[in-house]
């Protein structure tokens, strides 16, 4: 089994490595300009267990393709028609569907 982990965020990394820089000039003394974690910041994983594909955050997991595996990976930023956002958007709406079941439950 292979796990990676990912920082998915709105921000490009030279954004961040910009930051840093001018925070250093200012004599800021930052540890991480790394965003909180927050709707659009936040750690996944992208686990692949022989030829099958997941993409976990929190406690929701998804099947991908391998294709989805490797361009999360690669891109992990949130923007138009990237497979972050296309991601982001399925967990959002597993976590939805889970809800909406729970609640009808009780």
């Amino acid at each position: 089994m292979k796990v990676i982990r990912i920082r998915i965020g709105l921000l490009p990394p030279g954004t961040v490595r910009s930051q840093k820089r001018f925070d250093h000039r200012l004599k800021r003394n930052k540890a991480d300009s790394t965003p909180p974690d927050d709707e659009s910041h936040y750690w996944a994983e992208a686990i692949q267990d022989g030829d099958k594909f997941y993409y976990l955050v929190n406690d929701a997991i998804l099947e991908i393709s391998e294709y989805e595996f490797g361009k999360v990976i690669l891109n992990p930023y949130l923007y138009y028609f990237s497979t972050a956002l296309k991601l982001h958007k399925r967990i959002e709406r597993a976590k939805q569907a889970t809800e909406s079941w729970s609640l009808g439950r009780t």
